[in-house]
């Protein structure tokens, strides 16, 4: 396709100049990519004349291996790790897992220790052989087998680089809601394939400088974190089940922090050959571990204020709107369009997370064939851009479910590949001296693999296996259940403060288990009933709740809408009154008898409606009612009145302007209506109704919308059934962020 099938790249002389030899060591000059005429070639010139990275998986000879500096390696890592991505791992230990705050610390900084030791190491064979790390695989599993790794690594590159443009785009959803997520997807995928097409230096001079404003605003998290004081120690659990949780999240830990194993040696091929290899292994260490612990510890911290009460705060309300960037959306908060800021620098950092996937997904598919090694390394990155848009897109909504899975992937083949490494390099090569890098690319000279083959199977098997327990409410118990589709039993626990957490277990509308939790304090109320209603509360239970104790019980009885209900203290005396004046009937009658009719025209004591002057008077202290004014003016609507139309009492001359006002002492002073202002357009009336149903019965919500374009207009009524139950919704809500705004709450004023 891009190169005739004849052309030996090692063997092409350098362009303008005499042929070359075949290079004893292997080393294919620069320069060499350009020779000919082929569509290979041609490609090649023009990617020299753009100044783009020509070299794929051919070894690097020593007079080009001129990256002199320490810190492009630990920036690298650096850079890498100071992302969001590390930060969603540290999520998932309260999430995912349901672990406590010290153990998920202990967990998160034993396993990336481990984890990123063989990172380090590998990172020393760039230097003094010039290879990449999958070209280096082939002496270890030989020429066929590294085909196989080689495939592994590229579903590792593309899902690690979608898992992490999900990340990314959760958080530009944080900001601006109206960007949908495949949209985040792209911006992410794009700005990343523009630093990876160039290459190795680009790549390079990216990662050096885009780690300090990540840095400084993880910083900025920190400390307002820290500042609202919102922090709560959860307690550690105990059993098999937390052995269970620990050794999930630490598989998860460990796969993200050995992730880079399996192309570790592709940023340090450029470094001199000479270059001592502890110091490569200590400066990849330091690029490694502090940007790891930092992002993950904070993260674990953060989650633990979900729990404050009973997850009905901020932190849990924008963790379930928008994932990761909705968590730290609501510690950002209160810095408002700095705080959006600070979320898009975090968003934009998933780029130096995905350079290293990008770029190495192209030297991986190199590996696979001759043919795939003649077409250019940054072919493969646009292509492996695309893949990875194509995964991430869909894995949107199922970003936790996918990284659980992606990540025990990964932990489990990578264990396997530096397990036979580390193994083949001490034992059988005995060293860095064992190798011949000058044999890479010749399969006849390179060791068969097949030790290193029936290693990796039966590493597979043990990883299918131990992948395989899904049945179980928990791989780490023995227990195992008969009916998948059974629901775990409810969990009642008590708290500190007398409040009782229950944790209940059901089916959604897509027949799916979801986790129910509520937190509910019981008061004592002691009142006095009717006999007959304190009677039926001891009576035995039957049916289904045969033989159960009396009273309401938590697995069949659920808390409903707060109804308002008075009843009267005294009546036992009420009714014997009734029975002795022989009810209502006639009381109406009786209280109206002393009364008097009193006729507004004539004062007469009857009905003004049968007047005998109605038709020929106005009523009293109107114009035209008698006197020396009605001669002179008659009544607008009275007998003589020139206008000859009907007139209302209240606008005849003399009448209130205003007329009468119906109000009085039957106005309503005790209205139980919120007005709620700086609502988001995207609102809807039944999340407002979920919002404030937390403290009583709602009997209207009313969100205006606009008529056109059917969105909210900015404010809405909650009315309630109880005045006290409202004026707790006002103090609480007030302030109250909902979907990255503010909500101002208030009485609602009559007008």
């Amino acid at each position: 396709m891009f190169g005739g099938a004849d052309h030996d790249l090692e063997k092409a002389p350098e362009v303008g100049k005499v042929p070359v030899d075949g290079n004893s060591d292997g080393a294919v000059p620069g320069e060499s990519f350009a020779y000919g005429n082929s569509w290979y070639a041609k490609i090649q010139r023009l990617a020299g004349k753009l100044n783009i990275e020509q070299r794929g998986i051919e070894r690097v000879p020593e007079n080009e291996q001129t990256d002199t500096s320490y810190f492009n390696i630990s920036s690298m890592w650096l850079a890498a790790n100071m992302v969001v991505s590390s930060f969603a791992i540290g999520v998932l230990g309260k999430s995912l897992y349901g672990l406590g705050f010290v153990d998920a610390l202990l967990v998160d900084l034993f396993f990336n220790l481990l984890g990123i030791m063989t990172v380090c190491w590998f990172s020393c064979f760039g230097p003094p052989f010039g290879l990449r790390q999958m070209v280096l695989s082939r002496f270890w599993f030989g020429w066929y087998g590294t085909k196989f790794i080689a495939i592994l690594n590229v579903l590792a590159c593309v899902g690690w680089s979608a898992a992490n443009a999900i990340v990314g785009a959760q958080f530009i959803v944080a900001v601006n809601s109206d960007v949908p997520g495949f949209a985040g997807i792209l911006i992410i995928a794009i700005c990343t394939l523009f630093i990876t097409f160039a290459g190795y230096k680009v790549v390079h001079a990216y990662e050096y400088w885009s780690w300090i404003p990540t840095f400084i605003v993880f910083m900025i998290v920190f400390g307002m974190f820290a500042h609202s004081g919102d922090f709560k120690n959860l307690p550690m659990g105990i059993g098999k089940s937390e052995l269970g949780s620990c050794l999930s999240f630490g598989s998860t830990v460990y796969g993200f922090a050995t992730g880079w194993t399996s192309y570790a040696a592709d940023y340090t091929v450029y470094q001199p050959k000479t270059r001592s290899r502890r110091k490569v292994f200590f400066s990849a260490w330091l690029g490694l571990l502090p940007p790891l612990l930092f992002t993950q510890m904070l993260a674990i911290a953060i989650m633990t204020a979900t729990e404050i009460s009973g997850g009905d705060n901020k932190y849990q309300l924008g963790y379930a709107a928008s994932g990761n960037g909705g968590l730290l959306g609501a510690v950002l908060a209160p810095l408002g369009r700095f705080g959006d800021f600070c979320l898009i620098i975090l968003a934009l950092s998933i780029i130096a997370n995905n350079c290293p996937n990008i770029y190495s997904v192209s030297l991986t598919l190199q590996v696979l064939s001759r043919f795939t090694q003649r077409v250019p390394r940054f072919i493969w990155v646009f292509l492996g851009s695309c893949a990875s848009i194509a995964i991430g897109i869909p894995g949107y909504s199922h970003f936790e479910t996918v990284l659980e899975n992606f990540m025990n992937f990964i932990a489990y083949w990578l264990a396997i590949y530096s397990g036979i490494a580390v193994s083949d390099h001490f034992v059988f090569k005995r060293g860095f001296g064992g190798y011949r890098p000058e044999i890479y690319d010749d399969r006849h000279k390179l060791p068969v693999g097949i030790a290193a083959a029936l290693a990796f199977g039966f590493g597979i098997a043990g990883m299918i296996t131990g992948m395989s327990q899904s049945c179980r409410a928990d791989w780490a118990d023995d227990e195992e259940f008969d009916d998948p589709s059974a629901l775990p039993p409810q969990q009642v626990t008590t708290n500190k403060d007398g409040t009782k957490t229950v944790v209940s277990y059901r089916f959604n509308d897509d027949n799916k288990k979801v986790k129910v939790t509520r937190r509910i304090k019981t008061t004592v109320v002691r009142e006095q009933v009717n006999p007959q209603v304190a009677e039926r509360r001891s009576w035995s239970k039957f049916g289904l709740e045969k033989g159960h104790a009396t009273g309401p019980s938590f697995e069949t009885t659920s808390v409903g809408e707060n109804i308002v209900f008075r009843p009267s203290v005294n009546w036992k005396v009420q009714a014997a009154e009734e029975e002795k004046t022989g009810g209502e009937k006639g009381s109406m009658k009786d209280q109206l008898k002393d009364k008097k009719v009193k006729c507004r025209i004539c004062s007469g004591e009857h009905f003004t409606a049968r007047c005998p002057f109605k038709d020929t008077m106005a009523p009293i202290e109107e114009p035209g009612a008698g006197g020396e004014g009605g001669a002179e003016e008659p009544a607008a609507g009275g007998l003589g009145a020139t206008g000859g139309s009907y007139v209302p009492p209240h606008l005849r001359k003399g009448a209130a302007a205003g007329g009468e006002k119906m109000a009085g002492k039957y106005e309503k002073d005790d209205l139980a209506t919120l007005r709620v202002t700086n609502v988001s357009e995207l609102a809807e009336e039944q999340e407002l109704r979920d919002l404030f149903e937390r403290f009583g019965r709602v009997t209207r919500v009313f969100l205006a919308r606009d008529r056109e374009t059917q969105r909210a207009k900015g404010f809405a009524f909650i009315s309630f059934a109880d005045r006290d139950d409202a004026a707790r919704a006002c103090e609480k809500m007030d302030g109250f962020g909902y979907r990255h705004l503010i909500l101002r709450v208030e009485f609602a004023k009559r007008t």
